[in-house]
């Protein structure tokens, strides 16, 4: 009896070993870009360039942590509209300047010239990204 009861005192302690290793890898794959170091400002210092199928609008030094926080600062001071959709998945730009997508041309923001797989509220900027948004045929 008493070698079953250690017995199942080592497989417990085992298993908590276990998930606090579980744990503290998990606390330590937190992205570097959530936690700046020492003297970097928490939200970067980026370039917008809004393209609208003709003509490009570029703004510098904008501080957004997201591509479409960036696009509503400048939307803002600027006076531009823009039309927006929620969902589940975050939001989706549905038109900018009057300029809505449709089945054929969509809003699409890019980050240093690659298309974003997530949510433009979801993307977390890094310092000195440069963030497009679109007009152009849709990837979906």
């Amino acid at each position: 009896m008493k070698k079953a009861t250690y017995g199942i005192i080592i497989i417990l302690i085992v298993i908590l070993a276990g998930i606090g290793i579980v744990l503290f890898q998990k606390q330590s794959s937190i992205p570097a870009q959530l936690n700046p170091p020492i003297g970097q400002s928490a939200i970067p210092v980026i370039t917008l360039n809004i393209f609208d199928g003709v003509k490009t609008a570029t703004y510098s030094s904008i501080q957004a942590q997201t591509p479409y926080e960036a696009l509503t600062k400048i939307a803002t001071q600027e006076q531009i509209s823009v039309k927006t959709k929620q969902y589940d998945f975050g939001v989706f730009v549905e038109a900018i300047a009057g300029i809505e997508s449709t089945k054929d041309k969509a809003w699409i923001y890019y980050v240093n010239g690659k298309s974003g797989e997530v949510a433009s509220d979801k993307y977390i900027l890094k310092q000195n990204d440069t963030v497009e948004w679109k007009y152009t045929t849709s990837i979906y």
